[in-house]
């Protein structure tokens, strides 16, 4: 199971459409239990009562200290 929780700051466009960038973490619940920082960077679309969006969110991880890697999402709100 993965959790992540983040902070953002939205900058809006004239089109609806929102590019954001923020920091936050993220827990990861394997074998073992992973803390990692998250630095998501994304874009998000309203068409009416819906939105859409996609984040490319480079991580740091914490416990236990290994590489770096990329976490790639997206979704509907």
């Amino acid at each position: 199971m993965r959790l992540h929780s983040n902070y953002l700051l939205h900058f809006w466009l004239r089109s609806g459409t929102a590019l954001y960038t923020g920091l936050g973490g993220r827990l990861l619940f394997k074998d073992d239990i992973k803390l990692a920082a998250r630095i998501p960077f994304g874009l998000q679309f309203n068409i009416d009562r819906l939105g859409l969006f996609f984040e490319l969110a480079p991580t740091l991880p914490l416990i236990p200290e290994t590489g770096s890697g990329f976490d790639i999402n997206g979704g509907v709100a």
